[in-house]
């Protein structure tokens, strides 16, 4: 801590919220080495959360500067055993200090938590073959059932279906959308005001992403649109870096001119950036990506959202309604749907709109809350 991927953001703000809740909270996070950006930098400054919880750094051996001298089976053992021996760790040092609830978002270190007879919860975000193996859910599912585990949260009701389906104890599984912290969205902030904040140009319509350049976010596919908004700036944020280089050789592949590629800021610039859209792209393509921050942070940005019609998304925002949806994967879809919005403008207020109204439940002291009432009624 801090990181430059969102489940910083996510953790950070849920310690935070379990705090303002009344409870004493100490967070355990891997000692990993840091990008060089990110090094010597306070989490809670960084985050911009109250000191109103503990964090304690966790050792841990970090495989990852291994990723290029190893051949991709042998690093993948090597990361695998990492991460086991952090779980170990992470519950042996967590268990000391006897709480009411240790949550986590570590599979094995809710697997041992759970040897050591102590109050769990396991929050998963995927279960997909290509992130979990079929031993994996196998063991998880098992974990369900154990009387230390007292809860499995996801972050939609798809993946709680999956859960369900797979025969995970469903009256343990609690369905809880990411948040977002709604005070970085409190002052609208005109267009007007923003591109001149962040430098972007003001003579033209301004197409925005912001957050993780990798591959199942959809960028390259933002990318591949991008010569078809001809009259449209497209302005992707983010990194890490070896990705957007990966984008600009599409980019020229594809003879998109129009892109302009802006490195990873820190979290409290992006609501600017997202402010000065005409409109704000989510092109996901995975559909195990479930609910992303940004879906959270463009629906509170108040501009018009276009994206990917996938499952996890439809649960929270509406085509025609809240948000324009094309089929995930599509360019010229993609591209067809932002200059349905670029030319209607009164349509896309509408949108953006709706779609402020429905997030302002989404808080993530309202969501720390519901784990607490979930908790307590299922105790």
């Amino acid at each position: 801590m801090p990181t430059d991927r969102a489940h910083g953001i996510q953790i950070m703000r849920m310690c935070e919220a379990f705090a303002s809740q009344g409870a004493d909270v100490t967070l355990y996070y891997s000692n990993r080495r840091q990008i060089r950006t990110m090094r010597g930098i306070d989490p809670f400054e960084y985050y911009d959360v109250e000191r109103n919880f503990t964090i304690k750094p966790t050792p841990i051996v970090d495989a990852i500067p291994l990723r290029r001298i190893l051949p991709s089976r042998l690093f993948g053992l090597t990361l695998g055993m990492a991460n086991a021996l952090f779980g170990l760790t992470a519950a042996l040092r967590s268990a000391r200090e006897d709480a009411n609830i240790y949550y986590t978002r570590h599979w094995f270190a809710a697997w041992w938590l759970t040897r050591f007879r102590r109050p769990t919860i396991l929050e998963l975000h995927r279960t997909d073959p290509q992130h979990m193996s079929r031993r994996v859910r196998w063991l998880l599912r098992r974990l369900s059932f154990h009387p230390s585990m007292r809860a499995v949260t996801t972050i939609s009701e798809s993946l709680k279906a999956e859960l369900v389906t797979a025969g995970f104890a469903s009256e343990k599984i609690m369905a809880l959308r990411d948040a977002v912290d709604l005070r970085r969205y409190a002052e609208p902030t005109t267009r007007a005001k923003a591109r001149k904040l962040t430098g972007l140009p003001d003579d033209k319509p301004l197409v925005v992403y912001t957050g993780s350049l990798l591959p199942n976010r959809g960028v390259d596919v933002l990318v591949r649109s991008a010569p078809q908004l001809k009259l449209a700036e497209v302005v992707l944020v983010g990194g890490p870096s070896e990705e957007q280089t990966t984008l600009i050789r599409e980019a020229k592949r594809v003879g998109a001119t129009n892109i302009r590629f802006i490195d990873h800021v820190h979290p409290s610039k992006v609501p600017l950036y997202q402010h000065a859209a005409d409109v704000l792209a989510l092109p996901q393509l995975d559909p195990q990506g479930h609910s992303p921050l940004k879906l959270a942070e463009y629906m509170a940005a108040g501009r018009p959202i276009v994206a990917s019609d996938l499952l996890p998304l439809r649960e929270v925002i509406a085509d025609g309604k809240t948000a324009v949806l094309v089929p995930p994967g599509d360019s010229q879809s993609l591209a067809n749907g932002i200059l349905k919005v670029l030319s209607d403008d009164e349509f896309g207020e509408k949108l953006a709109r709706a779609a402020q109204e429905e997030v302002y439940l989404w808080t993530w002291e309202r969501r720390a809350a519901m784990v607490i009432d979930f908790v307590s009624r299922h105790a």
